[in-house]
């Protein structure tokens, strides 16, 4: 089985995954940023850009060494974005259950659940999001006419939260994981012009920063670091004191179909990647391990902070190296010019 995804179903996944995955680095994983979060997303998305401009104009690298170390980079760099997805799934799930429920049996699930999606390969994962972007506006919608009364368009000031240097963090944060998101341009099938894949990232950016002012009119922004848990951003998303108990269900649709888009993009890179960097091997076997690497990593995701601060710049690194003119001679490489 060979991994592959089309171009047109890649940037539909793509435009799923980014926007869910700057909501969650920037309202969940990384509240410093306070107010400014929503700056931080449309920061974070034209981070993102040239990495997707310089995958796309080097889809065909003159060295096949540039091209497989550019892929490595990016599978470890996506296997690190699917843990962080599929711990904040448990969690999720944990925070929701009615009793109190082991780890495991909460992860069991979810990963069997990943396989078998990713396991129908590319395109079914991107046209699963192409659905999802259709169903997303109607649900969306809903919450906010029945909430519209109760939201405070005054909370959302001071608009740069804590400013320029929490911003920039949280926007350095948030960009690694998008650009990781942006790994399909090194094999996708099809058209693959780079300004359709930043076009995507646009919309991504532009949606993930209008959920992030919704979201900040509907709960005002804690200040002390006792409220700043994980467990407590949840809440206030999720089952916010000021919504009405019958928007819980619409909420809870939005929240976890967003992350299951993103943990199955994540997966689906990481084993199209790694079918790519060690030839011959079974797709199949890819998914499996790309899923049980990501569920190992959930237990660790927490004491990898200091390389999701780097991401950002180590993925930019590896997508420009993808351009160098090399070209291999009697086993040693050299450079060429054009």
């Amino acid at each position: 089985m060979k991994l592959s995804v089309s171009a047109t179903p890649a940037r539909a996944a793509l435009c799923a995954s980014v926007a869910a995955r700057l909501f969650l680095s920037l309202m969940l994983d990384g509240p410093t940023t306070h107010n400014g979060a929503w700056f931080s997303a449309l920061l974070a998305g034209t981070a993102a850009m040239p990495v997707a401009f310089l995958l796309g104009r080097g889809r065909r690298p003159n060295s096949p060494r540039a091209s497989r170390l550019t892929m490595a980079v990016f599978m470890l760099a996506v296997a690190l974005d699917a843990a962080e997805a599929m711990r904040c799934v448990t969690r999720s799930a944990g925070f929701l259950a009615l009793d109190d429920t082991r780890p495991l049996f909460l992860l069991l699930p979810v990963a069997l659940a990943t396989l078998w999606c990713v396991g129908k390969n590319g395109d079914a994962t991107g046209y699963a999001a192409s659905v999802w972007i259709r169903i997303f506006p109607l649900l969306l919608a809903l919450v906010l006419l029945m909430q519209a009364r109760h939201l405070r368009p005054r909370w959302i000031f001071p608009l740069f939260g804590g400013g320029g240097g929490a911003i920039g963090l949280g926007a350095m944060r948030a960009a690694g994981g998008a650009a990781s998101l942006c790994g399909a341009l090194l094999f996708q099938e099809g058209d693959g012009r780079p300004s359709r894949t930043v076009g995507a990232l646009a919309i991504a950016a532009a949606v993930a920063a209008l959920l992030i002012v919704f979201q900040l009119m509907m709960l005002p922004t804690p200040l002390n670091a006792d409220s700043l848990s994980w467990i407590y951003r949840l809440d206030g998303l999720i089952t916010n004191g000021r919504a009405p108990l019958y928007l819980q269900l619409p909420m809870m649709l939005l929240w976890f179909a967003a992350l299951l888009h993103l943990l199955a993009w994540d997966c689906f890179l990481s084993a199209a990647l790694l079918q790519r960097c060690v030839p011959h091997i079974n797709g199949r076997l890819c998914v499996l391990i790309a899923v049980l690497a990501a569920a190992l990593l959930t237990g660790i995701s927490d004491h990898l902070e200091p390389l999701f601060r780097w991401r950002w710049a180590a993925l930019l690194a590896a997508a420009a190296l993808n351009l160098l003119p090399l070209r291999t001679r009697g086993g040693r490489v050299c450079a060429e010019s054009h």
